[in-house]
């Protein structure tokens, strides 16, 4: 069984979320060369609560004063170019609470594997988009799970989620697999399946509406 949270819905342009009364896109596509994997997984996370307008994010005219318009001008005053050092857990923490403090509840997780999936799952039945990171041979990335997969005996096998260096997903609320259940020995022991490797989860931060 698919469980995914209630605030997206799959539609012919991808996931949707409402904001303001009207349905709005929530994926956003990453660059090919950055380390912005953290701002982005941010930024669908607001998209997904209602709290950013789609046309605001892709478009210039962001006005300073907006909570959207600090939050770009924080990122672009206080972290190198193209984020090529990436972001740490701490940092989006920070990029969110200073900004959007006012409206948005975060609750973040510093352990790995086991503690990091339950915290996950458990923010995720109660419909709070959740950024996970992951580790592998070549560095690490930030997505935002959005949902699971139960098996028959309701065991959650996999996480679902919005991955911004992946392809806009049309069929789904996700466009990225993972395993919740260990499937090689080692330091990477879940199956990443959309990017046929094999990563550990590190660190998550989940967020919701006040």
């Amino acid at each position: 069984m698919i469980y995914t949270i209630n605030l997206l819905d799959t539609t012919e342009c991808g996931p949707e979320s409402e904001f303001e009364g009207f349905m709005q896109k929530v994926f956003l596509q990453q660059g090919s060369i950055d380390g912005a994997c953290g701002p982005y997984s941010i930024f669908m996370g607001l998209l997904s609560l209602g709290l950013i307008s789609y046309d605001k994010i892709t478009s210039r005219t962001v006005k300073g004063n907006e909570r959207l318009g600090k939050l770009l001008n924080k990122l672009n005053n206080e972290y190198y170019s193209l984020f090529k050092n990436g972001t740490y857990l701490k940092d989006l923490e920070e990029i969110i609470t200073e900004t959007f403090g006012k409206v948005i509840n975060v609750k973040t997780l510093d352990e790995k594997n086991n503690d990091v999936l339950n915290f996950t799952i458990e923010h995720l039945k109660e419909n709070h988009p959740t950024i996970i990171g992951v580790n592998f041979d070549e560095g690490g990335h930030w997505m935002l799970a959005v949902g699971y997969e139960t098996n028959e005996n309701d065991e959650v096998v996999r996480i679902l989620a919005l991955d911004s260096s992946g392809e806009n997903p049309i069929v789904s609320t996700w466009n990225s697999i993972i395993d919740a259940k260990t499937t090689k020995r080692g330091k990477y022991k879940y199956k990443w399946w959309t990017k046929s490797t094999n990563v550990e989860y590190e660190q998550a931060i989940a967020m919701w509406k006040k």
